[in-house]
């Protein structure tokens, strides 16, 4: 009876041991569940923050040999992607602008920066692009510069000149006016960039 005593202790402690070493496996499980739920929420937070960031942008002059005027250099970044817009003046203090776009420090064509869709946006910033041209040629003002310009034809991606100011993008273009003219010949197009995100790659 003595020993049946013992063997009946014995058993009620590794079931007592059994149940104990199932909460702690429990524990750890809920608690590694907890830590990866939360590693996930601060990631899909930083992504998130990553994307509303605002444009930062820094500017600088650099001085070229035999010009009064220097050249201007613009460098903006939005997450993962930069553009570096470089200005040069003509004799008469005219600037022209060359347009680069980088993603992670890697130059890339415009048309890499957006994804599948880029055809619907690149119908938006066309319509947008004619609805200027139109209005510029019918200002009698004008008349002489558009004289026998009628039509403007579509543009592709990479024919764009991309920029990052603040929370919008610019997609500038120029029309091909003569020189003349040349404070007409440029279209700008400008969008927020909370319109343009569903068509960028991340």
């Amino acid at each position: 009876m003595h020993i049946l005593n013992k063997l009946e202790q014995v058993w009620i402690y590794m079931k007592v041991i059994g149940i104990l070493l199932v909460i702690i496996v429990l524990t750890d499980s809920c608690k590694n569940n907890v830590k990866n739920s939360e590693n996930n929420y601060q990631k899909q937070i930083a992504e998130k923050l990553n994307k509303a960031a605002k444009v930062i942008c820094e500017e600088k002059d650099s001085v070229i040999p035999n010009s009064e005027d220097p050249a201007i250099i613009r460098t903006c970044f939005y997450g993962k992607y930069k553009n570096i817009i470089v200005g040069s003046a003509d004799y008469k203090g005219r600037y022209t602008y060359d347009y680069r776009l980088f993603k992670n420090d890697k130059i890339i064509e415009n048309c890499k920066m957006f994804n599948e869709h880029q055809k619907e946006l690149l119908e938006i910033i066309n319509q947008k692009i004619k609805i200027e041209f139109n209005s510029l040629q019918g200002d009698p003002e004008n008349t002489k510069c558009f004289d026998g310009v009628t039509k403007i034809d579509l543009f592709e991606m990479n024919q764009l000149g991309i920029e990052f100011v603040e929370n919008e993008i610019i997609f500038n273009c120029n029309i091909g006016l003569s020189g003349a003219c040349f404070s007409l010949d440029r279209i700008s197009v400008k969008m927020e960039l909370k319109e343009v995100e569903k068509y960028i790659n991340e």
